[in-house]
């Protein structure tokens, strides 16, 4: 008897720790999120703004607004669309739900950029921007939480276009 009570509750836990336990599963071709990782989307055409952010100089649109500024930290806004860009310690990401994402990495010199555009509630769209391996001693991120897919077709643009003063290519030839 109460095996039988038990059992649509066990088949519920199984379930749900079987979803926890997947590993990224990509979402599926032809969504926006596309546009986070396309290739077609490196140059930026436009005017643009340039924030210093620890070694790094961070080209963006003209349009964005600093809300907060600081030798390490860089927040800017638009109506519905926000990006911090900072160096310092390690950071880890909030999880999200995997089969709500896109992920491409862009490799330069010795330096691995690695992106993962997500599908949120709220900010409809999250990208998610971290250099590896450390860039003079410091860690390099840049998130992005917005509403329109435009800012989705820029930020590859903005990623590719970021330059640090220091070299990291004689670092790969050691």
């Amino acid at each position: 008897m109460l095996i039988r009570r038990t059992a649509p509750l066990v088949a519920v836990l199984v379930t749900a720790l079987t979803g926890c336990l997947k590993t990224f599963v990509p979402a599926p071709l032809g969504t926006p999120l596309d546009e986070a990782c396309s290739t077609f989307n490196r140059t930026l055409e436009f005017p643009l703004d340039t924030f210093p952010v620890g070694l790094a100089m961070v080209p963006v649109p003209k349009g964005w607004s600093p809300k907060y500024d600081s030798s390490r930290d860089l927040q800017l806004t638009r109506i519905d669309a926000e990006l911090n860009v900072w160096s310092g310690a390690r950071f880890q990401f909030p999880a999200t739900e995997p089969r709500n994402a896109i992920r491409c990495q862009i490799r330069r010199g010795d330096t691995t950029i690695t992106m993962q555009a997500t599908r949120l509630r709220g900010f409809n769209y999250r990208v998610d921007v971290s250099w590896d391996p450390r860039i003079d001693g410091q860690y390099f991120y840049m998130q992005l939480q917005t509403r329109y897919v435009e800012h989705l077709r820029q930020i590859r643009g903005i990623v590719e276009a970021v330059r640090f003063a220091v070299d990291t290519i004689p670092a790969a030839r050691r």
